[in-house]
């Protein structure tokens, strides 16, 4: 399976969700747009940019759906020295992309009885720099409030994921186990914080897991504008030969409510 059948079943979670609470109370729908980016100019030389674009839809007592696809690229300027044929020394800069990647997701939250509810999720994930082709899975589980207000909610969900990836060229399939936890808080002015985690280990090879964090806070500007800062964490027990287990990265953006 490969990027276009995930692309296919993401549409289709949607056009399901759609469908389902289609007859329904009224939603509360959240479309937002994330920007951010930094500059660099002195010893240090870099230009970076990011977006995100989220979509979520909730109903009371039926379920939510959410829809969302972010990336980042970075260019540096690198410095070289080389000598030429007459034993001089030139100097000479270029830039070089040094962060490249995206994500896309899809998830379905049906209730079954408060606190209870079950999940069906699709996502494809890729990043030039880590020799990361793409990274695709889909999985369903079961979900559990274990704390809600209308301020602050804590889940944990239990679930499976089947795996398909391609790294350094090698294509490999695994079946994942997924255990996550989520927690939101948002302020009486309008501000949020929340972090998030998921553990992912492989049930047909021990020495494969994934492991990904979130956290992040928002204050508002104004009433369509936010001011947002997050920081990411993904960890991969079995990267591309010459990169690293840990990639992590924090952005700042300004999220527009569409």
């Amino acid at each position: 399976m490969g990027i276009r059948q995930s692309i296919i079943i993401a549409a289709a979670i949607a056009a399901a969700s759609t469908a389902l609470f289609a007859e329904e109370e009224a939603p509360k729908r959240e479309f937002s747009l994330t920007i951010g980016g930094a500059f660099n100019d002195g010893n240090t030389e870099d230009k970076s940019g990011n977006a995100a674009i989220e979509y979520k839809n909730v109903i009371e007592d039926v379920g939510e759906y959410k829809l969302g696809a972010n990336g980042t690229i970075t260019r540096t300027s690198v410095t070289k020295e080389t000598t030429d044929a007459n034993g001089e020394k030139k100097t000479s800069k270029s830039e070089e992309t040094t962060a490249k990647n995206g994500e896309a997701a899809g998830k379905i939250l049906f209730t079954v009885d408060d606190p209870f509810s079950v999940y069906l999720n699709a996502s494809i994930f890729a990043d030039e720099i880590a020799d990361v082709d793409y990274r695709a899975m889909v999985g369903a589980g079961v979900a559990v409030d274990l704390f809600k207000s209308d301020a602050a909610t804590i889940r944990l969900e239990v679930g499976v994921a089947p795996m398909w990836e391609k790294i350094d060229g090698e294509t490999e399939y695994y079946t994942m186990g997924r255990i996550a936890e989520t927690l939101e808080y948002s302020f009486a002015g309008g501000a949020k914080v929340w972090e998030s985690a998921e553990y992912l280990p492989a049930l047909d090879d021990g020495d494969k897991y994934l492991f990904n964090a979130e956290a992040g806070v928002e204050s508002p500007l104004n009433d369509m504008l936010t001011l947002r800062f997050v920081i990411k964490d993904r960890y991969n027990s079995l990267p591309g030969d010459g990169n690293e287990k840990n990639d992590v990265s924090a952005t700042v953006g300004i999220r527009v409510k569409l």
